[in-house]
């Protein structure tokens, strides 16, 4: 079983930590997404935010992607009746979709675990419409996941059962893996000078900047 594969089984335990819960608000108020408007969720995971979008607005076309087959499978079962179509692919090759396809792209903690982050942008700006925005979230280049996963706090009222005390321990030790393999320049924690050069060298316009709570995140807003 792999990171990811692993990672689902537990990934949901993260509802119950509140800056994430805090993260998902903030990307949803940079997506407002009108009722005859499209958003492609890439690297769709779970489907948290896909569900929150759909809780916001009712009539939008919401798509999901994501190259791990048992992230879908969690999404399908989450999001059975909330019509958002679910398709697996690979963020590391070319998407399957005609340029200029959606008002909106979000890819939320997904551009630091690909091959080339650049490459992948440069699909985003491809698929989205002219005047479409991009909001990413993306680790800090100097997260420190140590002092984050002690202050980060947890919604205790939900964590009920020994089970839902160890997803949540087994989630916090993968994101230490996370931080371990950034180390060795597994992944890639981009700075806001490294957004800015290359979301400019692609073609995007309007670069902006926000940090989620801790500010072990930022998000990226940029519009085509």
């Amino acid at each position: 079983m792999g990171i990811w594969e692993l990672y689902a089984e537990v990934y949901d335990s993260i509802n119950l930590w509140l800056p994430y819960r805090k993260m998902l608000e903030a990307v949803i108020d940079e997506l407002p997404v009108s009722s005859g408007g499209s958003v492609l969720d890439a690297g769709c995971g779970t489907g948290n935010l896909c569900r929150r979008l759909r809780e916001k607005n009712r009539w939008a076309e919401i798509v999901g992607i994501d190259f791990s087959p048992a992230m879908l499978e969690k999404a399908g079962q989450k999001l059975k009746n909330a019509n958002i179509r679910l398709l697996r692919m690979d963020l590391n090759q070319p998407l399957g979709f005609p340029g200029g396809r959606f008002d909106y792209l979000v890819s939320i903690n997904t551009l630091y675990a690909l091959d080339d982050p650049a490459r992948a942008l440069k699909e985003f700006h491809r698929v989205l419409k002219r005047g479409g925005r991009l909001v990413v979230v993306n680790p800090v280049s100097d997260i420190r996941p140590v002092s984050f996963n002690r202050r980060m706090g947890f919604d205790k009222d939900r964590i009920d059962s020994l089970g839902t005390v160890l997803d949540i321990s087994l989630a916090v030790l993968i994101n230490m893996v996370i931080y371990l393999r950034s180390r060795f320049n597994r992944y890639h924690f981009l700075s806001e000078a490294d957004f800015r050069e290359v979301l400019g060298r692609i073609g995007f316009n309007t670069v902006d900047f926000r940090y989620v709570p801790e500010d072990q995140s930022i998000i990226v807003i940029a519009t085509k």
